[in-house]
């Protein structure tokens, strides 16, 4: 049996009322280690800029983010807006490393794969197979794609991976959709962690292609997919820049003004 480590809760840094997790990929992967074996459900939050926007707009939504286990800042624009407002996140932390580097570092966990499309899914199934052969998934779902899931759809989900005996339940739906319904079923679901990490799926299965190092490692990743994507992720990323920029500064000088 495994020894799952007990850890202290790392630090928090608010970023325009939403409070993210001080913590480095490796320690988040420890984050969800340590969640298993005790049916916590827990909820872990992967956010980039255009959830922070959301959320801002959307109370519910940021009470979500803040009541969840913990929320990672996935892009470095939200670390560099940490560091300006004197709460510095020691990275960023994506959905596209934290899959992979979880499925390395926990084979023996029983994950479950809920979201995307059928054909994701399977070669998704197949690439796991192939680089991960000690991991057994303990199921796949690929469920109807729609806006909102009817009660009778949402009761079959909890079945299926609940009968699965879901350890670590990773979910890829639309952003914030996946955060809304995990936060809403999470009660139903006989899980140890959920986490929503986007199109992660698509990218570990090969359906999607990520920035080359040299560009994720300046920080500039969002950019180079809003090229590869523009017509998806143009009218997404576009609206929130000035918003973001604009309210990180509004934060910073209401922080300063406190102090004085």
């Amino acid at each position: 049996m495994d020894n799952y480590p007990v850890l202290t809760k790392p630090g928090r840094s608010n970023v325009l009322g939403t409070w993210l997790t001080q913590v480095t990929l490796d320690g988040a992967v420890e984050l969800i280690r340590e969640s298993l074996g005790r049916r916590s459900r827990r909820q872990i939050c992967v956010l980039p800029v255009s959830n922070l926007i959301w959320a801002q707009q959307d109370p519910r939504l940021q009470a979500i983010y803040n009541d969840a286990y913990a929320c990672l800042a996935d892009g470095v624009p939200v670390v560099w807006a940490s560091c300006l407002l004197r709460q510095p996140l020691p990275s960023r932390v994506t959905g596209y490393d934290l899959l992979p580097l979880c499925l390395e570092k926990i084979p023996t966990a029983r994950h479950f794969f809920l979201g995307s499309s059928l054909k994701t899914l399977r070669e998704l199934e197949g690439r796991i197979r192939s680089v991960f052969p000690s991991i057994f998934p303990c199921g796949f779902y690929s469920p109807p794609f729609r806006e909102a899931f009817s009660v009778e759809e949402n009761r079959l989900m909890h079945q299926i991976v609940n009968d699965a005996g879901t350890e670590i339940l990773w979910v890829s739906l639309t952003s914030p959709k996946q955060d809304y319904w995990i936060a809403e079923n999470l009660a139903q679901l006989n899980v140890s962690v959920a986490i929503g990490v986007g199109a992660a799926f698509e990218v570990l299965a090969g359906v999607r292609s990520r920035a080359p190092m040299f560009i994720r490692d300046r920080g500039f990743e969002w950019l180079y997919r809003m090229m590869v994507e523009p017509r998806r992720l143009m009218g997404r990323y576009l609206p929130h820049i000035i918003p973001f920029v604009g309210g990180v500064f509004r934060q910073l000088i209401s922080s300063l003004l406190y102090r004085r």
